[in-house]
């Protein structure tokens, strides 16, 4: 009796846990994505921009989350947002520090450094979640002014 019990229970358990696995991202992918991403933030950075350039990148309804605050809420919005930052501010250089890709929340956690033309030097925190064709859904960004001399 105990033995079917317990058959009965791992039985259930096999859809559950096939599920749970099958949901998890391809880590190789999100990496791929994720350089994709700061490509197009490079690109943009040198004042190469079209629109179109992110849409095999950004989700149509992507949005941005700034220092905690809701920034833009489309990939329309944050390319063109990003490109007056350009226009209005000059070129800029990221160098990523730090990369941790997880498969399990389908995201990646990137801390950049980044050196602006007319606005000084800063440092980043970005969390970058994917939809399921690894779409950034959304960008959570902590951006902070470096004061005084770092050593990145």
């Amino acid at each position: 009796m105990i033995k079917k019990i317990v058959l009965l229970f791992v039985s259930g358990l096999i859809p559950f846990l096939s599920e749970a696995l099958d949901s998890r991202s391809d880590p190789e992918l999100l990496k791929c994505a994720t350089i994709s991403y700061l490509k197009l933030i490079d690109q943009i950075s040198c004042g190469h921009f079209s629109p179109e350039d992110g849409s095999p990148i950004i989700s149509p309804s992507c949005k941005k989350i700034l220092n905690g605050q809701l920034y833009t809420e489309t990939r329309e919005d944050f390319l063109n947002d990003l490109y007056s930052v350009y226009s209005a501010q000059g070129s800029w250089k990221i160098r990523l520090k730090d990369l941790f890709i997880d498969p399990e929340s389908n995201a990646s956690v990137l801390r950049l450094f980044i050196e602006m033309e007319k606005l000084g030097i800063y440092t980043a925190i970005v969390i970058l979640r994917y939809d399921s064709d690894y779409l950034i859904t959304e960008i959570n960004e902590v951006l902070t002014q470096v004061t005084g001399s770092y050593n990145f």
